[in-house]
């Protein structure tokens, strides 16, 4: 095993991306073979070589060895494991994938891998480490799994930062900054946190430590919020420091005040490219207005999945939005007003993707577009310029009351075929809660999915022969 990962690091002078799953028995040892080109000699000093032939058993009833990098908040095996400052010290010979790699995934590890930070101080090319499936067996907080395998990079950089002056990392998230759940998180990699000005400490850490920044996640969870308290507040100064990232072009947001969000939209929406936006009530028009190089932009509403009680608002779409050209994928997860359509299917053309209202509404009498009703639906079918359209979702079409002909459960064919006709380019579309998909010049409905056990069977019946 230990022949195989050091000829993975040897011999793959190219490679770019690599995928590996995390050794329930070997634990962090393949990741020294990997980027170290002789561990055994680099490490003599705190390390015996015979310990890197054969290891020590950490568990007397399971086969299961101890990690080579202790946990800075753990108790070191002294003869067995090494502290990370000592790992991060010792100068090494690396072998050429740790020149080469931009994008390493650790798949299915059951427990915090103490040296992380060391692989961010190898790889000098790294742009993106992720840790898919991630889940530790010793902590059954849900909020802090994710927590950790989303902001692990944080004090990753703060570590090594007396090491190496800058890395390439590309993609970061600043999630729940005034937390527990964020100082754990330092507590467990060895560092500390201010108690005030978290946001500000951190954008620090990544202006220094990630210049290349180019995704950026910064809110509260909705998912692990305790309440309307928990909306995180941007400062004039965070506004100023996120400036420095100039080569941003992807900006999550949630649970952010809408001042905060507003203001960092005015400064940075010239070099925005995508843009999502979680849980805040904002006039669409002005968005569109702050964003006019955007080509993704979404609205997600969690709020209305997370409970059952929350009031649906429709989104505000009022002022004079500029003309879009370059926006090609759009997301609302809000009801949203008739006008606001009008303007996107006249003044969009170049959307490819469109999903009004929340999926939500596919179970519910709550219309995605408020106040919509059959003639007006042709009406504004009638005047489309969605030629390069490839994909349409609206979970629930009519409001039920508004027109005699609202109250329907399933299209008609002709309804369906009419919307296919003035949609050339349109492959795919969810349309008041049934799926139907082109097939060859007419529109074929619906899809029907079914489950059975875990895998799943998905069937297409074509109803145009009958």
């Amino acid at each position: 095993m230990r022949t195989f990962f050091s000829n993975l690091g040897q011999t793959l002078p190219s490679l770019v991306s690599l995928e590996i799953t995390h050794s329930w028995i070997l634990r962090d040892d393949p990741y020294f073979w990997i980027f170290i080109r002789d561990p055994t000699k680099h490490f003599r000093e705190y390390l015996h070589p015979e310990m890197w032939l054969d290891g020590r058993l950490g568990w007397e009833t399971k086969k299961r060895f101890l990690p080579r990098v202790a946990l800075p908040n753990k108790n070191r095996v002294r003869g067995c494991q090494m502290n990370l400052k000592d790992v991060l010290n010792t100068q090494v010979e690396l072998n050429p994938v740790a020149n080469t790699l931009q994008n390493f995934s650790i798949h299915g590890s059951t427990e915090r891998i103490g040296l992380l930070p060391a692989i961010y101080l190898w790889c000098k090319d790294l742009r993106r480490l992720d840790l898919p499936d991630f889940n530790i067996l010793d902590d059954i907080h849900e909020a802090f799994l994710e927590h950790y395998w989303r902001g692990v990079c944080l004090p990753s950089l703060k570590l090594i930062s007396k090491y190496r002056k800058e890395t390439k990392l590309s993609t970061a998230a600043i999630e729940h900054p005034n937390s527990a759940l964020m100082r754990k998180l330092w507590i467990s990699c060895g560092e500390t946190l201010p108690d005030t000005d978290r946001v500000q400490f951190i954008l620090n850490v990544l202006k220094e430590g990630a210049p290349f920044l180019r995704e950026l996640y910064i809110g509260v969870n909705a998912r692990f919020a305790h309440g309307a308290d928990d909306v995180l507040e941007i400062s004039q100064l965070n506004v100023q420091q996120l400036l420095c990232f100039t080569h941003l072009t992807k900006l999550e947001l949630e649970n952010v005040t809408v001042d905060s969000c507003l203001q960092v939209l005015r400064h940075l929406g010239d070099q925005l490219y995508s843009v999502i936006l979680t849980n805040m009530y904002i006039n669409m028009c002005t968005i569109l207005n702050l964003l006019p190089t955007v080509t993704e932009l979404t609205l997600r509403n969690t709020r209305v999945c997370l409970c059952d009680d929350e009031e649906e608002v429709v989104l505000e779409f009022s002022g004079n939005p500029k003309p879009q050209t370059r926006l090609q994928k759009l997301v609302v997860d809000f009801t949203v007003p008739l006008h606001m359509v009008e303007f996107i299917f006249q003044g969009l053309p170049n959307l490819q993707h469109l999903s009004l209202g929340h999926g939500k509404h596919r179970y519910s009498h709550v219309g995605s577009i408020a106040g919509l009703t059959p003639p007006i639906w042709s009406r504004i079918l009638s005047t489309c310029n969605l030629n390069g359209l490839v994909n349409l979702r609206i979970s629930v079409l009519y409001q039920p009351g508004l027109h005699p002909d609202s109250q329907v459960s399933i299209l008609d064919y002709e309804d369906i075929a009419e919307l296919f006709n003035r949609m050339p380019a349109l492959q795919e579309a969810l349309i008041h809660r049934r799926d139907y998909v082109r097939y060859g010049d007419s529109p074929t409905f619906p899809r029907l999915e079914e489950t059975y056990g875990t895998s799943r069977d998905s069937r297409m019946i074509n109803y145009a022969d009958f």
